[in-house]
């Protein structure tokens, strides 16, 4: 979590951790996203690569507009960690318009944010910040309280880094 400006902006890695601040709740929408996690992995592990590939992670997907899904991924190389992340429309993968300018290998684009998914939250009141999904015109609240953060039905404590 961070502060932007004038509000904060949520970064998940972790498919647990995106599936809480993602507004599709679903049983074959989280279905869906832990599936294209392991396919992910499967593509990575094949795809002709300009250097040896040593490890690859999916760090989670999150569904977007219109059927499509990200799923973004760490890939280990003996030079350094980058991360990839690939748009995924009925199974296969796509390029999704936000990422057609971006520096991409096949149907990999390297990815601009450290996390699987962003979500900025505005505050709505004094210790409250609202998550706004303009695709469903639904709402995720965050409370701050006594050192805990409430999400939702979800309750976490707070520690300072």
């Amino acid at each position: 979590m961070r502060v932007d400006h004038d509000h904060l902006v949520f970064g998940m890695t972790g498919q647990d951790a995106v599936d809480l601040l993602t507004i599709q709740r679903s049983e074959s929408s989280f279905a869906a996203r832990r599936q294209l996690n392991e396919k992910v992995l499967e593509v990575a592990k094949s795809f002709a690569w300009p250097e040896p590939l040593l490890e690859v992670s999916a760090l989670g997907t999150s569904r977007r507009d219109r059927g499509v899904f990200m799923t973004t991924f760490r890939a280990r190389f003996a030079t350094g960690e980058r991360l990839y992340r690939v748009a995924w429309q009925q199974g296969a993968p796509v390029m999704e318009g936000d990422d057609a300018y971006l520096p991409h290998l096949g149907a990999f684009t390297e990815s601009p944010i450290r996390f699987a998914l962003e979500r900025p939250f505005w505050r709505e009141h004094a210790d409250t910040f609202v998550f706004y999904d303009l695709y469903t015109g639904e709402s995720i609240r965050a409370t701050f309280e006594d050192g805990t953060l409430k999400v939702g039905a979800i309750t976490l404590m707070m520690t300072a880094r």
